[in-house]
């Protein structure tokens, strides 16, 4: 019996020390942002955002008008193409508030299973991608 929960503890400091920290994945993701091509949201169009990432948000602001999207708050993250879309919980005119990210291919699966990962570290409630 002994051995068991030994070898179960290991095994848990194992999987925990190979996880990915939460100042590991912020640090991943702004060392990447150079990758993104252009950015927009639900009231900014392309090419005039510009993406803030911090420990507690995403942000895209013009001179105008800002989308900022809590961490905690993100309800999904998907991929077409090569633009990623994160999608919040807050409702803006009915509809929900969303940052789309225009990022080189290669990159773009990472970048999207980071943000992914940097929204449940935060605590995130996203819908499952496999529930049907």
């Amino acid at each position: 019996m002994k051995k068991l929960i030994s070898l179960t503890i290991l095994f848990f400091i194992a999987v925990s020390v190979n996880a990915q920290s939460e100042a590991e994945t912020l640090e991943w993701l702004r060392t990447k942002q150079q990758t993104i091509r252009d950015v927009s949201s639900d009231v900014i169009s392309r090419r005039t955002g510009k993406l803030t990432i911090d420990e507690s948000a995403i942000k895209v602001s013009n001179a105008e008008f800002s989308t900022i999207i809590l961490w905690s708050k993100v309800k999904d993250v998907t991929e077409s193409l090569n633009d990623i879309t994160i999608v919040s919980n807050d409702l803006v005119d009915g509809k929900n508030a969303f940052i789309r990210l225009n990022i080189e291919g290669g990159i773009s699966a990472k970048y999207l299973k980071a943000l992914r990962h940097m929204a449940t570290l935060k605590g995130a409630k996203m819908v499952k991608d496999d529930l049907f």
